[in-house]
């Protein structure tokens, strides 16, 4: 029942990693065919670049992030109305005299330079966990050690204890003239 639960959840999954794939797969053709390396914005929705730009590889997020940055140009051109019908445009360009005009802001478009992050620069993230987990069990150990040091200088000694050191010092013993008695074995067949 299980299986059939989590083939019916792969099944319904499928389609939707498919899309991704192929708005990928479009969007880098589109950009390896341009010889500019742009992407034309008016060619794929937003939820097509978005897709595009969730499923660019991770080694060439970091090393060639070419592809990323004209994703992210041509989602800016599109953010900026570069699609709209040249009336809108028009509309949308002129304002009406006395209003007073916006202060002016920074280039964008073709001409702006685009600022991508670096993919190894800190964040503001806290410890990564497996970090913390490493921190708490080390403070374990060190507190459990320094019990044990802290017991062993105040005399106590209880039986299991004394025990258990003679037993794993006679399994080194043994295992000692094991291996002494190997060395020999071969130094005797050369």
């Amino acid at each position: 029942m299980a299986a059939l639960w989590a083939s019916l959840l792969a099944s319904l999954a499928l389609p939707v990693a498919r899309a991704g794939a192929n708005a990928f797969l479009a969007v880098q053709q589109a950009y390896a065919s341009s010889p500019s390396e742009t992407i034309p914005p008016c060619k794929f929705s937003p939820a097509e670049l978005q897709q595009a730009e969730s499923s660019v590889p991770n080694d060439d997020q970091q090393y060639d992030q070419g592809l990323t940055a004209a994703i992210e140009l041509a989602r800016q051109e599109r953010a900026d109305g570069a699609c709209r019908p040249k009336k809108q445009r028009a509309a949308k360009a002129t304002t009406p005299i006395g209003t007073p005009t916006p202060p002016a802001a920074p280039p964008v478009g073709r001409g702006a330079p685009l600022h991508v992050g670096s993919a190894t620069a800190a964040s503001d993230s806290g410890l990564p966990a497996p970090i913390v987990i490493l921190a708490i069990l080390g403070a374990l150990l060190l507190a459990a050690g320094a019990a044990v040091g802290f017991a062993r200088a105040w005399g106590w000694d209880p039986d299991w204890l004394r025990r258990s050191r003679h037993a794993w010092g006679e399994a080194a013993y043994r295992a000692s003239g094991i291996w002494s008695e190997f060395g020999d074995w071969l130094r005797g067949m050369g």
